[in-house]
């Protein structure tokens, strides 16, 4: 219930990439225990992820966003969780 509060997109109507943001580092947490926020702030089910790759490539949105704004082709080879690790 607190996260499903917190996650209101209301909340963030002024900075999208603000509350992408934290969707995207409350979504690695989450999915170790099987759950996700949607991209209407409401915690549902999901899969467990054993694996902090694992839970990183679920929530991580980079290649997408990266494809829908046509980067180049050699950028997307680029795209991988070691080489953009924080």
């Amino acid at each position: 219930m607190f996260i499903n509060r917190a996650m209101n997109p209301v909340n963030c109507a002024r900075d999208r990439d603000a509350f992408e943001w934290r969707r995207d580092e409350i979504n690695v947490v989450l999915a170790f225990a099987g759950f996700y926020v949607r991209e209407d702030g409401r915690v549902v089910h999901a899969s467990k992820e054993t694996t902090l790759s694992g839970a990183r490539a679920r929530a991580g949105r980079m290649k997408a966003a990266l494809e829908t704004r046509n980067v180049h082709a050699e950028v997307l080879n680029y795209c991988r969780a070691e080489l953009i690790e924080e």
